[in-house]
C-alpha cells in the first residue's frame, strides 16, 4: 500500500518512521552513543535519481516526504536533533536477510527481511577483515567471530556485501559510500 516500499532504502525509512512515532525523551542516552556523535556535522541524505523509470521516481519522492511527514510530527526536538537520529538510523541500522542468497528470496522470504537498531551490535565498526560474521533466521541474528579473538581486542563487522571484501580497494569504497 506504501509507494514507497520497494525503494532500496524502505526497511531503512520505516524503521526511521517509527523511531519518529514513538519518540521519547528515554531514548535519548540509548541514541546518544550511535555515529554521528551530538553536535557533529550530519551529511543529508540525498537521494539518488539514477534510474530514468518515472516509478522510481515517484517512490523515491513518496519515500522522502513519508520520512519528513514523520519526524515533522515530532515536536519535542530542534531540527538539527531530527536529521541526527534520521542519520543515526540510516547509519547505524543493521538489515536482517534470511535466504537473500536464494534466488527466490523475493518471492517467498522478503516478509523475514528489515533493519533494526540494536543496543551493542549497532555499535560495531567495519573492517574488510572483520572478525565476526553475522547469519539472519527471521528477525534473529547472530553474531559469530570467524578467527581467534585476544580479550580486549576490537571486534569488526563488514558494512557491505560478503562478496565484496575480495574487490579491489575502489569498488569497496563505493559500497560504503552509497
Amino acid at each position: 500500500d506504501k509507494k514507497w516500499a520497494t525503494c532500496d532504502s524502505a526497511d531503512t525509512t520505516a524503521l526511521g518512521n517509527e523511531l519518529a512515532k514513538a519518540y521519547s525523551p528515554s531514548f535519548r542516552p540509548l541514541l546518544s552513543v550511535l555515529h554521528p556523535p551530538d553536535g557533529s556535522p550530519v551529511r543529508k541524505e540525498h537521494a539518488s535519481n539514477d534510474s530514468d523509470d518515472e516509478e522510481d521516481v515517484e517512490a523515491a519522492e513518496a519515500l522522502a516526504e513519508a520520512s519528513d511527514r514523520a519526524w515533522a510530527a515530532v515536536d519535542e526536538l530542534a531540527d538539527s536533533e531530527k536529521e541526527r537520529l534520521r542519520a543515526v538510523v540510516r547509519l547505524n541500522s543493521l538489515g536482517f536477510y534470511t535466504n537473500s542468497e536464494q534466488l527466490c528470496h523475493s518471492g517467498h522470504f522478503s516478509a523475514l527481511t528489515g533493519s533494526g537498531l540494536y543496543a551493542l551490535a549497532s555499535g560495531f565498526n567495519h573492517s574488510c577483515e572483520p572478525s565476526v560474521a553475522r547469519f539472519s533466521i527471521g528477525d534473529l541474528t547472530a553474531f559469530v567471530t570467524n578467527r581467534p579473538v585476544k580479550a580486549g581486542e576490537e571486534l569488526f563487522i563488514t558494512y557491505i556485501e560478503s562478496e565484496l571484501l575480495c574487490a579491489p580497494r575502489s569498488l569497496r569504497g563505493q559500497s560504503l559510500n552509497r
